[in-house]
């Protein structure tokens, strides 16, 4: 009964201790990691929990492993977004038991990925910019929504049409977002209209409408994002020709708050063609790479389904031109998008990658360092789905409900046309989408995150429970059980009393169970999840052979005398074969065990050779030592066998004379 109540507790304890630190941060049940995989141990290395803590991990130990202030406000990964920012508390105000501000687009605070650390948040574009250097004659442009009392149901998608009153042609050299409800705001999406869009003026008040009546992307913010300054004396075209502009706003109010209304927007700073003339300025654009949208058809049912886009650009001179940010962009299933760049006489690369893409998590991203494109580079922009959830087939075009595959790369100097291309031959089923972007630990530099050797640990450092764990298996597994195994077998005629061999079989097996039971208990109550590898489902089927073969000796039938029964020889049979596959197993399973220990837990490679050779030591110990008295064993029989013989020879030669 208390062995029963024991494992009980245990369960609750473990269940009970993992939910805890995910109710002591904000949105802790909603973390993925930089390839979209959910992060069930949200301050360890490993997405699965145990083992070395992230750096968000190490913070939130030293805050008590308390939502703090000073930890909501600190970065952690340091990719250039705070902890409130990536978990959708950016002003700090959350307290365990509230709804957070933000329950889309939650990012990972521990782990800095690719998307996160190229864009404007690290990389700050503005930190040069100076008011000074510009033309007095500079202007102010405000697209901001018209005031808008946002509803409280969680989503909202509000569009705003505005006419840009410029009296002439300008450079748009700086876009900075206005946030009015910034509890409320999630992102903003700025475009810009084509010359027939005068239709728009009708609009009197902002709409809810999944159609977008302009295409061309001017700018692109999202939470924690920063302003955007272009590289110097390169600016976006504000035509006067092209006067009408649509802002979108996506609202996120999971606390379901009334009466607030909203203005936000996108500030944006210009300067007039005509006062830089002649100054070397040059028109930055937006280069399309993607699939053409009526060509575009999603299956559903499919939990990863690739469409690939190819493109060229011709036209682009031979010198090649510059990127400086860019902009990927799907729709509610698309869930990884990338372009690689194939070049003549290199290998191919990213330009631009997103493993988790979120349609509540778009915004412009800004290069650390500006790529060159060429002529000749061919762009093929690989998009996957997810439709599981879909039961009917999804096709490509503007509504949030169907789908794009297109990446847009802000670029100077810009041409006048060639640099859209949408590839009417999309490639369908064209991989699995397995393709993982890299990822970097912002804190030290661009070294891989999951480098084997970040933060790896000696066996001093691992925690107590799995040194306590890894000793007690090898007391257990590696010595006591399997010397036990072998006395029957290959030292039963070793001792002088008759069942001495047995009183220490029994002995070391008994022993050897123990330890093995301490080694599972301490790692079953302590570690945050059971059964999730390979190595514990192993684990599990062991202890549950040795139990019940620990169980089945003391049911061991008694011999008659000499003369055994059928019962006996059947229990001898199976627990000598069920004995020998145990001891099998847990070998198999402690090498598997080692492997699972740098994995897991980042014990650095000599820490595992070291185990290994131990082990392996043991085994080899063991066995030769079985091996050796078995084959003395029998040459003794054999000789007693032969003495037999010629005595019993010898006898009837004796009396046949």
């Amino acid at each position: 009964m208390i062995f029963r109540l024991s494992i009980v507790a245990s369960l609750f304890a473990c269940a009970s201790g993992f939910s805890v630190y995910q109710q002591s941060i904000p949105n802790g049940d909603r973390v993925v990691d930089p390839n979209g995989d959910r992060a069930m141990g949200v301050g360890h290395d490993r997405i699965s929990g145990g083992g070395s803590l992230n750096p968000f991990g190490e913070d939130f130990k030293t805050a008590g492993y308390k939502w703090t202030k000073e930890l909501c406000e600190k970065d952690s990964d340091c990719d250039g977004f705070t902890n409130g920012q990536e978990l959708g508390d950016p002003n700090c105000i959350w307290q365990e038991g509230d709804t957070p501000t933000h329950t889309m687009g939650i990012t990972h605070p521990g782990v800095s990925d690719l998307e996160r650390d190229e864009s404007g948040g690290q990389l700050d574009t503005c930190a040069e910019f100076d008011f000074n250097s510009l033309p007095s004659n500079y202007m102010t442009n405000e697209f901001l929504m018209k005031p808008f009392e946002v509803p409280s149901k969680q989503t909202t998608y509000a569009k705003w049409a505005i006419q840009l009153d410029n009296v002439e042609d300008a450079y748009a050299v700086k876009f900075e977002p206005y946030l009015d409800q910034d509890e409320l705001v999630h992102h903003m999406l700025l475009y810009s209209c084509g010359e027939n869009s005068d239709y728009l003026a009708n609009l009197s008040e902002p709409i809810e409408t999944d159609a977008m009546p302009c295409t061309d992307l001017v700018y692109a913010w999202a939470i924690g994002g920063k302003s955007m300054c272009l590289p110097d004396k390169v600016g976006m075209d504000l035509m006067t020709s092209k006067p009408w502009y649509v802002l979108e706003i996506h609202y996120d109010n999971p606390r379901g708050l009334t009466g607030k209304v909203d203005a936000s927007g996108i500030k944006v700073t210009s300067v007039p063609k005509s006062a830089v003339s002649g100054q070397g300025y040059q028109s930055a654009g937006y280069l399309w790479a993607g699939s053409d949208l009526p060509n575009m058809k999603i299956p559903a049912g499919r939990s990863a389904f690739q469409i690939s886009a190819e493109c060229t650009y011709n036209k682009l001179p031979s010198s090649g031109v510059t990127v400086f940010s860019y902009f990927l962009h799907g729709h509610q299933i698309l869930k990884k998008i990338w372009t690689e760049v194939e070049r003549p006489g290199q290998e191919t690369f990213d330009l631009a990658c997103n493993g988790k893409y979120d349609f509540d998590l778009q915004e412009t991203v800004a290069y650390k360092e500006p790529k060159k494109l060429y002529p000749s580079d061919i762009l093929t922009t690989h998009c996957v789905y997810d439709s599981s959830e879909r039961t009917s087939v999804t096709n490509g075009g503007d509504a949030s409900d169907d789908e794009m595959c297109i990446a847009f790369y802000l670029y100077y100097p810009k041409l006048s046309n060639g640099d859209m291309c949408l590839d009417e031959n999309t490639k369908h089923n064209s991989g699995d989408g397995s393709h993982v972007c890299s990822a970097s630990d912002m804190c030290k530099g661009d070294d891989d995150y999951n480098n084997n050797n970040k933060r790896l640990k000696s066996f001093q450092n691992l925690a107590k429970f799995i040194q306590i764990h890894i000793v007690s298996m090898y007391l257990s597994w590696g010595i006591l059980l399997p010397i036990g195994a072998i006395i029957p077998l290959a030292f039963k005629n070793s001792f002088k009393a008759k069942d001495t061999w047995f009183k220490v079989h029994q002995i070391m097996q008994t022993t050897g169970v123990i330890f093995m039971c301490t080694g599972c208990a301490v790692v079953f109550i302590n570690a945050l999840t059971h059964f999730d590898s390979s190595h514990k489902v192993l684990g599990l089927i062991v202890f549950v052979m040795a139990v019940l073969q620990t169980l089945n000796g003391f049911m061991r039938p008694k011999a008659v005398q000499e003369k055994k029964s059928k019962s006996r020889l059947l229990w001898e049979t199976v627990h000598r074969y069920v004995g020998r596959s145990t001891l099998l197993l847990a070998w198999v399973n402690m090498y598997m065990g080692i492997t699972y220990l740098e994995d897991m837990y980042s014990l650095n490679p000599t820490g595992t050779k070291i185990l290994i050779g131990v082990q392996s030591v043991l085994i080899a110990i063991i066995t030769l030592a079985a091996l050796s008295k078995l084959t003395i064993f029998r040459d003794q029989s054999r000789d007693e066998k032969d003495e037999k013989e010629q005595e019993v020879s010898s006898t009837m030669k004796t009396n046949a004379v």
